[in-house]
């Protein structure tokens, strides 16, 4: 009989926002698959903590306010949830600063999971020796709340504005070097590079 490797993963905005808010706020809660019950994602919180889930990633759908416009009806409304910005403090709030749960859960969730499964295992998601020094300082106690102009993104919308929590991203490290700190991009164009996955 051949094995196949299966692997399961959601995203922030599924943990922490359900149908309600799509019917209440509109379009820019739109994603695919829907929003559920605010039941079904108490389920996938379940999930997290007992190994089922795999990864928390971002699909970032950085739609346009026109994009997401509801003039001609939901279904001409673009889909998708833009994240990929906010989606770690939004985690370790809920994970860590809310739940009181270990920080350990998202770097298994959001590092080392991802890093094992796109063969990078060897190079990247842990820190011990051999690996590439890619990690993330976080501040326990710093409050936030997301709004359009601390976003980096080209369209400084999203659902997580006006989302608040506590622990905040403020130095961003990759291969040694800082890339990011207290809000600035300090990374230079062209310093990433291919990694050649070591089931090839």
């Amino acid at each position: 009989m051949q094995r196949v490797r299966i692997t399961a993963e959601t995203c922030p905005h599924y943990l922490v926002f359900n149908e309600d808010d799509f019917l209440s706020k509109g379009m820019f809660f739109k994603c695919a698959p829907p929003l559920r019950s605010k039941e079904a994602s108490n389920m996938l919180w379940r999930y997290i903590l007992d190994g089922t889930l795999d990864l928390v990633v971002s699909d970032h759908s950085p739609c346009a306010d026109t994009e997401k416009s509801e003039t001609e009806g939901a279904f001409h409304a673009l889909g998708g949830i833009s994240g990929i910005q906010t989606g770690l403090q939004v985690m370790f709030h809920e994970i860590v600063s809310k739940r009181k749960w270990s920080p350990t859960l998202i770097s298994r969730l959001m590092a080392r999971n991802p890093a094992h499964i796109f063969g990078m295992k060897g190079k990247k998601g842990e820190l011990t020796l051999g690996y590439d020094v890619d990690f993330v300082l976080v501040d326990p106690n710093a409050s936030w709340e997301i709004s359009a102009d601390n976003l980096k993104y080209l369209n400084q919308s999203s659902a997580f504005i006006g989302y608040k929590g506590t622990g905040r991203p403020v130095c961003t490290i990759l291969r040694g070097n800082v890339v990011a700190e207290d809000g600035i991009v300090k990374g230079k164009y062209g310093f990433g590079r291919f990694i050649r996955r070591w089931d090839q």
